[in-house]
């Protein structure tokens, strides 16, 4: 555990089990030496020398760029290849990277199998696999991994050993061509893709499609050519996907199939986009192609923004339910207020919600609405409505620092300084903390430069006596010392500025 412990990694939970590790490594070693033997022999095909290709890989790695993979093959192939045998270089090729990849020493540093850190090097393991079984037809080579990895036993129950970990965390992950085209068709719900478009590792071509709404129906279907930028392998697969309001969606997608096939399906998709009728249509789905696929099918960071998207759409409606509500009542709650009561539940709950989302509105206002943020922090204040601190911190946070930086682009602009001086004292105001540290290392190298240490004329353009007396306020919100550093120009400094702690008290 000393090793451990000097790395800055977890020594060790007492009560834990660490003996996943050994077979753990014993299942990799046995994958590494399997691709190995298979890398050695089938790549004699394609390779003069194919330890040398495997060792040069890295400046392909480097420059993914279309023109160095030909230099590459061109100094490293046997004879000229075949688009199938390029594909099946490439393969190869990465197939050993992850082979490599697979052994990263962070997978081994922590207490449990399931941890990020392993199942990452479970990933890279994932993705030799894949491409193991693709390109050198080895079937049941999955199986035989997910079985060794039972000796690997977890220290929680929901995964048991590391045959449930790599179930649950790692296969779901893994991608292939036809996900990659389920992905754009998902996603070609909500956004328009154009004719070629990047999708993380892979090129997506629209052949041909379209995409239809109702209501709050949406619907698309068309043909797609998908292509690796890794490994130039390429695909044309037929898709059709659904959207059926909030977070309902599907798709399905098949290898492209006979013109008159494609066409029966389009058309049926597109009578159940006229007809708005999704059951129709997600009949045409289920009979016409081979998987579907669902919201979760989609990479992650289009995942989050179609599910903001949703979410955004969702709040709003809620949030005009809270609003007709407050507005309804807000004399009532201002009675009751006065009569000393506290509000009645759903009326609190309706001034909170309105009250927050004004009061961000406001503060995320270029410039900021300083007048509308205090009375609404009065409000909230005098109806003991709680403010939301994690956004209504950010707000103001991002806010200042905005301000901050206008401020240093021109300090003599007496509107900013005024303005900034009122957001900070707003900020102090709260119940909350708010972090302004990246305001004060500003205003600390604000005031060096405009107020020298070594007793240089000031650089701020002829600073007033009122100038001077705001600059003298924002270092005391912000807790920082300027006494005797803000000063009219020619004078002698004689203290240094005290850096504050980064947050304003409570």
């Amino acid at each position: 555990g000393r090793w451990r412990e000097h790395c800055g990694c977890n020594a060790g939970t007492p009560g834990f089990n660490q003996q996943w590790r050994k077979p753990l490594r014993n299942t990799l070693d046995w994958l590494r030496d399997t691709l190995a033997e298979r890398f050695e022999t089938e790549g004699q095909r394609l390779f003069r020398d194919p330890w040398a290709a495997r060792n040069d890989y890295i400046a392909l790695v480097l420059d993914r760029s279309d023109q160095r993979a030909t230099t590459f093959l061109e100094e490293h192939a046997r004879k000229p290849l075949e688009p199938h045998e390029r594909a099946a270089a490439m393969k190869m090729l990465e197939c050993q990277r992850h082979a490599m990849l697979m052994y990263t020493s962070c997978g081994w540093f922590f207490d449990e199998i399931s941890g990020i850190e392993t199942v990452q090097i479970l990933q890279y393991a994932a993705r030799a696999l894949q491409l193991g079984t693709d390109v050198f037809g080895l079937r049941g080579l999955e199986a035989e991994f997910v079985t060794r990895l039972r000796a690997a036993k977890s220290n929680l129950p929901e995964y048991g050993d590391g045959e449930g970990v790599f179930l649950e965390r790692v296969k779901p992950a893994m991608v292939d061509l036809a996900k990659v085209a389920a992905h754009y068709a998902l996603s070609s719900l909500f956004r328009d893709y154009p004719e070629s478009a990047s999708v993380h590792a892979y090129t997506v071509t629209r052949r041909s499609g379209a995409t239809f709404q109702t209501g709050r129906n949406r619907m698309s279907a068309g043909r797609v050519a998908v292509r690796s930028r890794l490994t130039f392998e390429t695909s044309t697969f037929a898709y059709a996907a659904v959207g059926l309001g909030d977070h309902n969606l599907l798709a399905g997608v098949s290898p492209d199939r006979n013109d008159d096939t494609y066409v029966r399906m389009f058309e049926a998709i597109q009578a159940a986009a006229a007809k708005a009728d999704s059951v129709e249509a997600i009949q045409v789905l289920t009979r016409e192609f081979d998987s579907t696929y669902t919201i979760r099918s989609l990479f992650r960071d289009e995942q989050r923004k179609i599910l903001k998207r949703i979410l955004d759409s969702t709040l709003a409606e809620e949030e005009a339910v809270y609003r007709r509500l407050y507005n309804r009542h807000v004399a009532l709650m201002r009675f009751v207020h006065d009569l000393g009561s506290p509000l009645p539940l759903p009326l609190y709950i309706a001034a909170r919600y309105v009250l927050n989302a004004d009061l961000l509105r406001a503060l995320e206002a270029d410039p900021p609405r300083l007048e509308r943020a205090r009375g609404l922090v009065e409000l909230a204040r005098t109806w003991q409505v709680k403010l939301d601190a994690t956004s209504v911190g950010y707000a103001i946070q991002k806010s200042v620092e905005n301000l901050m930086k206008r401020f240093m682009e021109s300090p003599a602009t007496r509107g900013t300084i005024t303005l900034l001086e009122g957001m900070l004292r707003l900020a102090k105001s709260l119940s909350f903390e708010v972090n302004l540290w990246k305001t004060q290392n500003a205003f600390c190298a604000f005031l060096d430069e405009a107020f020298p240490v070594s007793g240089a004329e000031a650089t701020t353009p002829a600073p007033t006596g009122e100038w001077l007396a705001a600059f003298a306020s924002l270092g005391r919100l912000l807790e920082v010392r300027v006494d005797g550093r803000v000063r009219q120009p020619g004078r002698q400094p004689h203290d240094r500025p005290r850096r504050g702690t980064g947050k304003h008290p409570a």
